[in-house]
């Protein structure tokens, strides 16, 4: 597995020290950083594909994240005081694995940093057709208006921090419609943890 030597800006992509979204790149609706453990090669990918794919594998998913909490528990520490939440997976996709695999990471993150998890406050309203071929814009354009808070917990996002967590971050599409959704309800502050990073 690959660690990450430097951390990105979710918005443009560049590298940023600690991953604090540039100044030139914050907007009302961004998250203020992205953490990411890995980079997205070889066995990170293999076992995020079986997780996903595969009838519940999630042992070795639940290694690497040991792994990753534990590489970054100096950064995760500071977040403590922030409601851990995992992108969504659709109806759809839910109904026919039976889980959400980011579920997974959750919860060994929380457990390890001691923060609040709160499943099920973000869900996906439309499907959203597989992001691995897409440009960055159509990435943006097919993550735009799928995700939503859920109708009896938009009155625990006001004021609220959130740590939004994801397995992978390619362009960044998915975590920054999530959090815009977020701060549309008055999130105080949205930071993004993705398990690994594609380059």
């Amino acid at each position: 597995m690959k660690t990450l030597s430097e951390e990105y800006c979710v918005v443009c992509g560049k590298e940023s020290e600690n991953g604090i979204t540039h100044s030139r790149c914050r907007s009302s609706g961004t998250p203020s950083q992205l953490y990411s453990a890995f980079e997205y090669t070889s066995l990170v990918r293999a076992v995020i594909k079986r997780s996903k794919y595969k009838s519940k594998e999630f042992l070795g998913l639940k290694i690497i994240t040991e792994l990753a909490a534990e590489l970054c528990k100096e950064e995760l520490s500071k977040f403590t005081s922030y409601v851990v939440i995992p992108i969504p997976v659709s109806a759809i996709r839910l109904k026919d694995r039976g889980f959400n695999q980011v579920e997974t990471i959750v919860k060994v993150i929380s457990k390890r940093n001691g923060n609040k998890v709160k499943l099920g406050l973000l869900k996906r309203i439309t499907d959203s057709i597989a992001q691995y071929s897409n440009t960055r814009k159509e990435r943006f354009a097919n993550v735009s208006g799928v995700f939503e808070v859920e109708k009896s917990q938009k009155n625990l996002v006001a004021d609220q921090k959130f740590l939004l967590v994801d397995d992978i971050c390619t362009s960044g599409a998915t975590l920054l419609e999530a959090s815009k959704v977020l701060y549309k309800y008055g999130a105080k502050d949205v930071k993004c943890f993705a398990l690994s990073k594609k380059l």
